[in-house]
């Protein structure tokens, strides 16, 4: 038997929905009697949740993970990889990294002690494979108290198939959870002081299509929005195609941020035919001009992929000029990159690495610019704010607007005679920008 009171460190890398299974795992190792360390140095055992849906992920996976492996000249004994990375390659893991003890896919996070516990008696234990039980998380999580917003996963796993994407490899087809338990969880969230939901997924608007045979988003977000009128309600990760009319009546409820997340991925119609993705461009026009009549403060955030086969400079142009057209106010800007069993990386006329950085750059400063020229136009207005914390600076406090989520957008940083206490919501007078971030002071 080894000491189950040996320290553990995680590492989560990727999207907050890895988050979600680190916390997940978390609270399996403290039930299974490990302790848990937010200090690798500190740490006898590493778990390492990687990412692997794009190249730069998979890279930044690899060196954390050789990275970790040298701390086992300071007293760091076991190194564990969990995760899409393990779920990808499963035993080729130690093949490429020998100083990995163990590795747990995405279908068997709740297998994590277990692997910990046999990396102490045997060499290169791998606990992969198996289908996908959305149940896990209906599991108890340990968050992160510093924050007073939480991720809450309402569902599982893709089945759209995009040609480009290795997600349904990764994490299966679509799967919802039900209604009753993702209720629960964020009633839970809620009472341990959590003032912002954000409902994630890999694909949110087809919540319900698997278990009620059809989408039922506008439904949950309503019962969730209801359980507390103070605590914010976002949406991410919503994709245009499946739009429906009643999901655009839930921003009617006032804790319901007026955000919309809606990943284009391209804004030519021969390249998304070739992508897989649904519908056309006039479609999801008229369905952001929708939104835009019926709310005029809504804030529109898309995802872009420059690079994928076959686009020509007039594909890039094209979407250049999306990117600077007042459809959308904000646009992440992603480089195609080829992953291995996808169809889209055998595909023919595939665009060198030069013009696909090249086109990059230039749709990246499109959108700084953007953004940059917002919030400079913001100056002098009030917006309510959220408080996150004390910015890394200790200066000032660090806070998001209603059209500001977590992690992936813009911040305000701002002033206050007054303590603010994480997760209240003040009013923030603009007086600054700095670059694309908003510099301001509460006000009465």
């Amino acid at each position: 038997m080894i000491d189950r009171k040996k320290k553990v460190a995680f590492i989560t890398l990727g999207c907050p929905k890895n988050t979600v299974d680190s916390e997940i795992m978390l609270n399996d190792l403290v039930e299974n009697g490990f302790d848990v360390t937010n200090r690798v140095e500190d740490a006898q055992v590493i778990v390492i949740n990687t990412c692997a849906f794009i190249n730069d992920a998979l890279e930044e996976s690899i060196q954390t993970v050789i990275q970790a492996g040298q701390l086992k000249e300071q007293g760091v004994e076991k190194i564990i990889v969990a995760g899409c990375m393990s779920k990808r390659y499963g035993r080729e893991v130690f093949k490429e990294l020998p100083e990995v003890d163990s590795i747990v896919d995405t279908a068997n996070c709740l297998n994590i002690s277990k692997a910990i516990r046999d990396s102490y008696k045997k060499e290169y234990v791998s606990y992969i494979g198996g289908g996908f039980d959305i149940d896990y998380l209906n599991k108890k999580r340990i968050i992160d108290p510093s924050l007073p917003y939480e991720y809450i996963k309402i569902a599982e796993g893709c089945s759209n198939n995009c040609t480009f994407c290795i997600i349904p490899k990764l994490r299966g087809g679509y799967k919802s959870r039900k209604p009753e338990d993702i209720i629960n969880e964020c009633e839970e969230v809620i009472r341990l002081g959590k003032k912002e939901l954000i409902l994630i997924a890999q694909d949110t608007a087809n919540y319900g299509i698997d278990i009620f045979k059809s989408r039922k988003l506008h439904e949950l977000v309503t019962s969730v929005a209801r359980l507390d009128s103070s605590v914010w309600v976002r949406i991410l990760y919503t994709y245009p195609e499946f739009l429906y009319d009643e999901l655009f009546d839930i921003y009617r409820l006032p804790n319901v941020v007026r955000y919309m997340d809606i990943p284009i991925q391209h804004v030519c119609d021969d390249i998304r035919e070739k992508m897989n993705r649904k519908e056309d461009m006039r479609f999801i026009t008229e369905k952001i001009k929708t939104a835009r009549s019926l709310y005029p403060d809504i804030y529109i955030r898309t995802s872009l992929i420059t690079g994928f086969p076959g686009e020509t400079e007039e594909h890039f142009q094209r979407m250049l000029e999306f990117v600077q057209s007042d459809l959308v106010d904000f646009a992440g800007i992603f480089k195609f990159s080829p992953q291995e069993g996808t169809k889209a990386a055998e595909m023919p006329d595939q665009v060198d690495e030069d013009t696909i950085e090249r086109r990059f750059a230039a749709l990246y400063e499109a959108v700084t610019e953007k953004l940059a020229k917002r919030a400079e136009n913001s100056i002098g207005k009030t917006f309510g704010v959220m408080c996150d914390g004390v910015s890394d600076d200790g200066i000032f406090y660090q806070g998001r607007t209603k059209f500001q989520a977590p992690e992936i957008d813009t911040v305000v940083y701002f002033a206050s005679e007054e303590p603010v206490d994480k997760g209240n919501i003040v009013r923030v007078k603009i007086l600054n920008a700095q670059q694309a971030d908003y510099i301001g002071e509460v006000v009465p």
